[in-house]
């Protein structure tokens, strides 16, 4: 690092704002050559230093010809996560696309807005509007997308307090959290954490948000929990939170102990039924799966009459369109294991590490005809998260690529094995009616399957990224 860079990144921090906003202003002005030592600068423990390096980087990628900040964030990270070459560049100019992203914090669309180079900015400079102001304007325009309000709600309510020192941070990398809090303080996982959220299976990235909820309907109780509804198809969700999460166990052949740093989601609380179902068939034109049979000829769920029982006979690409038209996707298999664990960090089943038959739907014979076909959804009780039938009943399609190897002999942080035109198998969990070892219902143990394939024991359930 030259003199000059070492000069100015040292004043990233300081306590006088024009000392900060001079030498972000010379940063920006020395483009790509200051990228490496920005990138540093926001794993700073100064918070202002952080904010600074964060805008600095903004500048550069809005206003460099030669070397966007996509490409020098990809560049610097060695490839790791192209996801970042969506986050800041040249379709990041304006306020509306900044805000509307599911996955930056608060504290970095702040940052960003203040870094736009026209717009709203042309106003602020007249000291007509602060970035506060303007997101309490765009918060309450009806004209505008709901992701883009709401994105504006939570700069207009946090993003300015937090970024003015009036609220002390919980650590000091507050800043460069997602929403979520992701608790680490590796620099380089927290950059990774605040631009990266889940990509689509085609490695770009996700574009849909659930659709927005009504403000009147949008919460339930029940003996279990709180639920947020789905109003696309009266799904009852709940919240898992962000967070640094172990998973695995030790001696799953294909699952050894790793951490995994997730952003908050929700997650249907049941498996997606019959009825559900039938109801998204008719609203799209397409036709039901054969009805299921067991053994060969007795169809457990005739004239698919049981509306309340998880579908299955679905495969792998029909479950993901309906979580799609639900308004979510399928949980990658990181997101289902920990929904799985219902906050019982390192246990062996959802409800701890005995197994009961009594408390999930299997083929043993203390569930009566549990080898007979599926159960109504909920009919067994409730894990710490109030999720139904996290083992047993039905295996749930999850989005990633099956690959035995995939966590061995690593302590990485990723959180998705998307697939790609060379997978041959999706992720399959939580055991079904039809099996009956323990150590099909343990909440590390993987499975693998065609995803052309269909079942009468595979199904799925439906997560929402993006929803706060």
């Amino acid at each position: 690092m030259n003199s000059t860079i070492t000069n100015h990144i040292e004043r990233l921090g300081h306590p006088d704002i024009e000392a900060r906003h001079e030498a972000v202003a010379a940063l920006a002005k020395l483009g790509e050559s200051a990228v490496p030592s920005l990138l540093e600068a926001m794993g700073d423990t100064n918070r202002l230093a952080r904010r600074s390096a964060i805008i600095a980087l903004a500048k550069i990628g809005v206003d460099s010809a030669t070397l966007p900040l996509a490409g020098a964030l990809v560049e610097e990270f060695g490839g790791d996560f192209p996801a970042i070459a969506s986050i800041i560049g040249s379709s990041w100019a304006s306020a509306e696309a900044i805000l509307s992203h599911s996955s930056l914090s608060t504290g970095v669309k702040y940052a960003l807005l203040k870094a736009l180079p026209d717009g709203y900015r042309r106003r602020r400079w007249r000291g007509a509007i602060s970035v506060e102001d303007y997101c309490k304007e765009l918060s309450e325009s009806a004209t505008l997308p709901f992701e883009v309000r709401e994105g504006a709600r939570q700069v207009w309510e946090e993003g300015g307090t937090l970024l003015r020192g009036s609220r002390a941070p919980e650590n000091a990398n507050e800043l460069l959290r997602p929403a979520y809090n992701i608790p680490t303080d590796d620099p380089q996982m927290l950059l990774r954490a605040t631009v990266q959220a889940e990509p689509t299976a085609d490695g770009g990235r996700a574009t849909e948000l659930a659709p927005p909820r009504p403000a009147a309907e949008t919460t339930v109780r029940s003996s279990a929990g709180q639920y947020t509804l789905n109003p696309k198809d009266g799904a009852e969700m709940s919240y898992i939170p962000g967070g640094l999460y172990k998973l695995g166990r030790a001696g799953e052949s294909d699952n050894p102990p790793h951490d995994v740093a997730l952003f908050g989601f929700h997650i249907s609380k049941n498996l997606v039924t019959v009825g559900q179902y039938e109801d998204y068939c008719k609203a799209e034109g397409k036709r039901m799966p054969p009805e299921p049979e067991y053994p060969s000829g007795n169809k457990f769920n005739p004239n698919w009459s049981k509306k309340d029982h998880p579908i299955v006979n679905v495969n792998w690409a029909e479950s993901r369109a309906y979580a799609k038209w639900a308004g979510g996707d399928l949980p990658s298999e990181s997101e289902w294991e920990v929904a799985s664990r219902g906050s019982l960090e390192g246990k062996e089943y959802p409800w701890g590490d005995k197994f009961d038959s009594s408390k999930l739907r299997c083929s043993q014979k203390t569930v009566g005809d549990g080898g007979g076909g599926t159960a109504s959804v909920g009919s067994y009780p409730a894990n710490g998260y109030g999720l139904y039938d996290m083992a047993g009943n039905v295996l749930e399609w999850c989005l990633d690529a099956y690959d035995a190897n995939y966590w061995k002999g690593t302590q990485f942080i990723e959180h998705s094995n998307l697939p790609d035109s060379n997978s041959v198998e999706r992720v399959l969990r939580g055991g079904s009616w039809y099996l009956n070892n323990p150590a099909n219902f343990r909440c590390a143990y993987r499975n693998g399957g065609n995803p052309d394939g269909r079942s009468d024991n595979f199904g799925f359930r439906v997560v929402f990224r993006g929803l706060r």
